[in-house]
């Protein structure tokens, strides 16, 4: 089913969804997310969904709603769904159809358990990153041709060949976030998913792999589900704090992008005069391309309750003491 029929099935099916839609209280693209809600449930987009998500843009909205299928994930499902993926694998070749001037391209689809995909794809990333930089990134000079998704290929075709150098500062291993309840360990009773950041409710296999395999950091949350508060007196959060900042934000919080492209964004500025601390409630994630607009527009971010009561992130004018001095740049 395409796009605009998932939509209109979607709105079929919830009066009360098109309500909204015609309201404007929600967009195409927070229609999509709902119809995912409903194609894992009973085909009806639940009712306290629906009011979690009135009001918010798109990348919020599609955030809630991962969200709130992850946390009604069972071990079992998780399970059920994985085994699923591996029987379904694959690799194909595809060709784009010419448009135009385009020309025709052809691809490597790579299908399977979403953890998976999301490990080899932080890899090719991460080396992609590094090449990047090492050929001067942004401050190359306008001639250079080779762009950040140039980079991405070579270092993809480097990582399935096995022919690729290795550049920058990039180690073997993507990094990996998962959460699980202390209740979940035991395995008494019903239990629910252990979840990978990114990538949502994992196996009990996949989460063994990563136990034997991986080198461990621990993190504790309070009992209302928040990372135990970290303060700092310095000016970069350590890595302790970017842990915590990854289970809490799980991207960035404006667009969504995934962690490992992210940075850890002071709300009030450490060198403002206001004095923003490094502590987690003074810091969120942001990628590259956010942090730098925010900064740009002049621009901060607070937290607000939607019109269902949840937190969310929004962006406000900065004040005259949220703002840090000028760099070196900039007063010239």
């Amino acid at each position: 089913m395409n796009r605009d029929a998932r939509r209109a099935a979607a709105l079929a099916a919830n009066r009360r969804l098109a309500e909204q839609a015609e309201r404007g209280e929600v967009s195409g693209d927070g229609i999509d997310a709902l119809s995912k809600a409903a194609d894992q449930s009973t085909g009806e987009i639940p009712v306290d969904l629906l009011n979690m998500v009135g009001g918010l843009d798109p990348d919020q909205a599609a955030r809630v709603v991962e969200e709130y299928l992850e946390e009604r994930t069972s071990a079992a499902g998780a399970n059920a769904k994985y085994e699923q993926q591996m029987r379904a694998r694959r690799v194909r070749l595809y060709t784009v159809p010419a448009s135009g001037s385009d020309p025709v391209l052809a691809g490597v689809g790579i299908e399977g358990p979403n953890a998976l995909i999301d490990r080899i794809w932080a890899l090719i990333n991460a080396h992609a990153d590094a090449a990047y930089r090492d050929a001067g990134g942004r401050d190359r000079s306008a001639d250079h041709h080779v762009s950040l998704p140039h980079r991405r290929f070579d270092a993809a075709l480097g990582f399935f060949t096995g022919n690729g150098e290795k550049v920058g500062n990039v180690g073997g291993r993507p990094s990996v976030v998962v959460t699980v309840g202390v209740g979940d360990l035991t395995g008494n009773g019903d239990r629910w998913a252990a979840r990978q950041v990114g990538s949502g409710p994992i196996s009990d296999e996949l989460m063994a792999d990563y136990v034997a395999n991986g080198d461990l950091s621990l993190l504790f949350e309070g009992a209302d589900g928040r990372p135990l508060w970290l303060g700092r007196l310095r000016r970069h959060a350590s890595a302790a704090q970017f842990l915590a900042l990854v289970v809490r934000d799980r991207g960035c919080v404006l667009c969504g992008a995934a962690f490992q492209r992210c940075q850890a964004h002071h709300v009030i500025p450490w060198h403002a005069p206001a004095k923003g601390r490094t502590n987690l409630d003074n810091l969120a994630l942001l990628c590259a391309a956010c942090h730098r607009r925010l900064h740009d527009a002049k621009r901060t971010l607070h937290r607000k309750q939607s019109q269902a009561g949840c937190a969310v992130w929004a962006t406000r004018p900065v004040a005259e003491a949220e703002l840090p001095p000028p760099t070196p740049i900039q007063r010239e």
